[in-house]
């Protein structure tokens, strides 16, 4: 989103239009992803879900458009926050990054030179955007150019409005954002991009709006045709380790707290022994082997980088925490019980909360 509605008054302003189909675009993010949907469905809205992808000056509307292109999506927004910070993560614009990376997504296009950049790699994925008002900074002649593009290349045209601003009282506060971000005063401010017409219109506004290519308007059914429903999972997905080939996530857990107890000091200790096997017996149980070994990478890199780092909350109740490095609290010495920070009727994932210097942070 670059306005200023939340995802619920954007889906209220569309029923309140006539609209049965919206989508979200966040800006590099998915931050009001599940907030848009549930409010979507709750009004009898059907949700699409999609990014605005914004790099080196170019901006790209993606879709997900089924259940893989939730994992596209948040594989491309990765690599726009990484692109030019990390090594081998630099790309000039985000048409570069889709064409490495498209499964299951729709890429709405409003450049030319885009279209012809991605028509060939993703055949009856790609659609030729038009956004009336035009965008503010927008090439003269750029419609004309990508319409033509288009039609040479046989891809359909699509009518959008920007839907960025509701009210006029919307355009305020945008225009006190922009004041905010660019450091002026905000009677020298106006939006470096949206314009008040860039609204959510109905389907007879859109239709006089694209009333010279109606087909743009009618195409808007075919693309939603296209997409699936329910393509945003709801289930807990956690990232994979790295690991030894064939090595499952328990054995290398497991591995790391016993050379984690002679490290300490605790090899020769009955209460340490019963104590690990009880917390590996409720972390494998709960299929959180994995999630241990992640947070343990991320504390040992942060180290070797030189990053200070202090854990709080309960996790300094786990003396497999301790063991692997990830906290040096020993809750055998402070008596802590492990059940605080997770026990078998605990339904949801157990925080293990690293803070970090904040010179460092960001």
């Amino acid at each position: 989103m670059e306005g200023v509605a939340s995802p619920s008054a954007l889906v209220t302003a569309a029923c309140r239009r006539g609209i049965r189909v919206l989508a979200l675009t966040d800006t590099n993010g998915l931050h009001g992803a599940l907030e848009f949907i549930d409010a979507a469905s709750a009004q009898g809205v059907r949700p699409v879900v999609g990014a605005t992808l914004v790099l080196g000056g170019q901006r790209l509307v993606v879709l997900a458009g089924e259940a893989s292109g939730w994992a596209t999506l948040c594989r491309l927004l990765t690599r726009v926050r990484l692109s030019g910070r990390v090594p081998g993560e630099l790309a000039a614009d985000p048409h570069e990054l889709v064409a490495d990376c498209h499964a299951g997504i729709h890429a709405l296009v409003s450049h030319a030179s885009g279209l012809q950049r991605l028509a060939p790699l993703m055949p009856g994925r790609v659609w030729a955007l038009v956004v009336r008002p035009a965008p503010r900074g927008a090439p003269v002649g750029e419609e004309c150019r990508l319409l033509a593009a288009a039609e040479r290349l046989r891809v359909p045209a699509v009518a959008g409005s920007g839907g960025v601003l509701l009210t006029r009282q919307d355009q305020h506060r945008h225009r006190l954002l922009e004041a905010v971000a660019t450091g002026r005063l905000l009677d020298q401010t106006e939006s470096t991009r949206w314009a008040p017409a860039n609204t959510i219109l109905g389907p007879d506004g859109l239709a006089r709006r694209f009333a010279d290519i109606p087909q743009a308007v009618e195409n808007l059914s075919r693309l939603v045709a296209a997409i699936d429903d329910n393509i945003v999972p709801r289930r807990l997905i956690l990232p994979k380790p790295h690991l030894p080939f064939g090595s499952p996530e328990g054995q290398v857990l497991r591995r790391a707290c016993e050379r984690g107890l002679a490290a300490r000091g605790l090899l020769g200790r009955a209460d340490a022994r019963s104590r690990l096997d009880l917390e590996l017996r409720i972390i494998g149980d709960a299929g959180l082997d994995g999630y241990f070994l992640i947070v343990r990478s991320i504390a040992r890199h942060a180290r070797r980088m030189g990053h200070t780092l202090a854990l709080r909350g309960s996790a300094g109740n786990s003396l497999v925490c301790y063991l692997v490095g990830i906290t040096d609290v020993d809750p055998l010495r402070f008596d802590l019980a492990f059940a605080r920070f997770l026990h078998p009727g605990r339904p949801d994932l157990p925080d293990i909360d690293l803070d970090f210097d904040w010179k460092v942070r960001e």
